[in-house]
């Protein structure tokens, strides 16, 4: 992870399946005082958890063969790229606020999952 100036904004950046990621305007929305929902690495958490006062993980999943399925059909990957992409592994800190939402079903039934995980107390 790295804490950044990209264009004058912070920005997150790490590395992940070959390609560079930026998070751009994070912690400028949050300085700000707004909630933000943020696609970042699982490798970044425990900094965001340190530099924010709230942080819900909304850990979105899969099966192993719905993922495969929907990898491949975005015609990226190869095989072989697909496979080490589903190997690979990397935990969330189990001591953060993680709300777990399968994502093999429907669109519906996924939003309603996350819904339920935002909004929760």
């Amino acid at each position: 992870m790295n804490l950044c100036a990209l264009g004058g904004k912070a920005a997150w950046s790490w590395q992940a399946h070959g390609l560079l990621w930026y998070s751009v305007d994070v912690v400028d929305w949050v300085v700000a005082g707004h909630d933000v929902i943020a696609n970042l690495s699982r490798n970044i958490l425990r900094d965001a958890a340190t530099q924010f006062e709230r942080v819900v993980v909304l850990s979105i999943t899969a099966s192993p063969a719905v993922l495969a399925k929907r990898l491949a059909a975005r015609g990226r990957e190869d095989a072989q790229d697909i496979a080490a992409r589903l190997a690979r592994q990397v935990a969330i800190p189990a001591e953060l606020d993680i709300v777990e939402i399968d994502n093999s079903g429907t669109l519906e039934a996924a939003i309603t999952a996350a819904e339920a995980g935002l909004f929760k107390g």
